[in-house]
């Protein structure tokens, strides 16, 4: 990976003139999304997306434009991709893709989802689903997601199917293994613990077939939710160990934050109150970082209580008064 990525740099820098340029980065960012790639510089595609302005490319513009949103909401910018994604919309609406004017809205569905605005993602992936004659798997998949963070597991299932049965269709393996982890995940949240285990190893093993890194890691993540469940811990902490090892490979800050909580409440529930606190304390400064509030702030919630409940009252004075 090291040589290809000094490969890219040179090839990017060498590209000459202006088409040349956006035709290189666009190979580049196909390779990158397959493999979930998402720590590359910047300024590479900065300079495409300069380019595209010269050539006049409206809808390569809002691409590069969506593609760098992505990039940011993958670290966990979510202002800084929603501002990427609204930048796109209108540059989508006057080149007349209504795939990519939906597709770009319902990128901006996402921005709002990450940043908890469940009402305004569920508006904007509706009126993307509105568009289209045909739905594309992309947005079915993400109107079930905001079902479920809205706590309608039922009405998410819909949505879910309609995507898992359209992938399948056209033998998009890497999809298919998210789609299915998501509709395990339906199944969890309704209670169906074997369905949902069904489908999340299905997923798991599709994903590792065709190589997609997050898909595995989110697989890996919901596999050890039900461990949790069943009180299987150990195996619980195995699968949220390989999951975190994936998270930071991918440098995927967010993914990396949600799984280290997961391994606090593992251990937490062993009544290992040391080993829950040193992945809480990992996880605190990165939800900082990302000016997760309501994360952070649970953290030191339970933080404060594990320090109490082993300790009393003068000891959780003492461990924050050492910051």
């Amino acid at each position: 990976m090291p040589q290809l990525r000094r490969a890219w740099a040179w090839a990017t820098a060498a590209a000459g003139e202006d088409a040349r340029v956006v035709d290189h980065i666009f190979a580049v960012r196909e390779f990158m999304q397959r493999r979930g790639l998402w720590d590359e510089p910047l300024a590479w595609f900065e300079r495409a997306l300069a380019s595209t302005r010269c050539l006049a490319w409206p809808l390569c513009e809002a691409q590069l434009l969506n593609f760098i949103g992505l990039r940011y909401q993958h670290r966990g910018e979510s202002s800084a991709a929603l501002e990427h994604f609204q930048r796109a919309l209108p540059l989508m609406e006057r080149a007349g893709d209504p795939v990519g004017h939906a597709s770009t809205l319902n990128n901006i569905a996402i921005g709002h989802a990450s940043r908890g605005a469940l009402d305004e993602a569920l508006a904007h992936s509706e009126a993307a689903l509105a568009l289209l004659e045909r739905p594309t798997p992309t947005i079915l998949n993400h109107l079930g997601i905001v079902h479920l963070r809205r706590g309608a597991p039922a009405e998410a299932l819909p949505y879910l199917t309609r995507a898992l049965a359209l992938v399948e269709a056209s033998d998009d393996r890497a999809s298919q293994g998210y789609i299915l982890d998501n509709i395990g995940g339906a199944y969890h949240a309704l209670g169906d613990r074997t369905e949902a285990r069904r489908y999340i190893e299905r997923g798991l093993r599709l994903a590792v077939e065709s190589g997609d890194r997050p898909s595995e890691a989110m697989a890996l993540n919901n596999l050890g939710g039900l461990c949790q469940d069943e009180g299987a811990w150990s195996e619980a902490a195995c699968y949220h160990a390989g999951a975190l090892a994936i998270a930071e490979a991918l440098a995927d800050r967010p993914f990396e934050a949600a799984v280290l909580v997961n391994l606090g409440h593992t251990w937490a529930a062993q009544g290992n109150a040391r080993a829950a606190l040193r992945w809480y304390e990992r996880a605190r400064p990165l939800l900082h970082a990302l000016k997760d509030e309501s994360g952070e702030q649970h953290v030191v919630q339970v933080i404060a209580t594990l320090v109490l409940h082993t300790g009393g009252v003068g000891a959780v004075q003492r461990y924050f008064a050492r910051e």
